[in-house]
């Protein structure tokens, strides 16, 4: 049975190893936790119960009904946290958190046809892709100026099957050089910024 009286505030679908999660779960009752009456619990593919690998889960009464939940990881993997509220799961347990590691600007790989040409075509798409799948958790960001050094329109449309795949376009529009740096979580990635003529 479950209790649609609990609420959790905000559960993170990712997180990077080391780095703690916190979300706050409200059950409307103080105590719980140390009567044995909420638990969260920690579950892997590849690892069994009490694994020290395992996140640590704490779990902190803030004595008005709700409670902190703490999670911390520090090896990447996917992980289920199982949450029960007088030995039952609590609406949408267990919560699924991928753990990745950090941020990773070097393994960053661009491709494309267009990255091995000394010139490309006016007033046509410029494409190329970036895979970050072994780069850890971050943001990809692309800035792009033409000739007169004025800002570009970019599209970035992420891809995620067993690679995680960014396809970056823009379009010429002036003859000239054009300028696009990619960044990783704030980092130039290899090979930017890449020009194009």
């Amino acid at each position: 049975t479950h209790f649609p009286t609990a609420v959790v505030s905000e559960w993170f679908e990712s997180r990077v190893a080391g780095q703690p999660c916190d979300t706050i779960i409200d059950l409307s009752e103080p105590g719980l936790a140390s009567r044995g009456l909420l638990k969260m619990e920690c579950t892997s593919q590849t690892m069994t119960v009490g694994d020290p690998r395992l996140p640590k889960v704490v779990i902190k009464d803030n004595n008005d009904g709700t409670y902190l939940l703490q999670v911390l990881a520090s090896d990447p993997g996917n992980y289920l946290f199982h949450i029960d509220w007088f030995k039952h799961p609590i609406a949408g347990s267990p919560f699924a958190i991928s753990i990745r590691s950090c941020p990773d600007a070097s393994k960053c790989i661009s491709s494309g046809r267009c990255l091995n040409k000394s010139t490309v075509l006016l007033n046509l798409p410029v494409e190329f892709t970036v895979d970050t799948t072994d780069a850890g958790y971050g943001k990809l960001t692309a800035v792009a100026t033409d000739p007169q050094q004025r800002a570009v329109r970019v599209s970035i449309v992420e891809e995620r099957d067993k690679r995680i795949v960014h396809h970056i376009k823009f379009i010429t529009q002036i003859s000239g050089s054009y300028t696009v740096n990619v960044t990783w979580d704030g980092v130039s990635i290899p090979r930017a910024p890449l020009k194009f003529n």
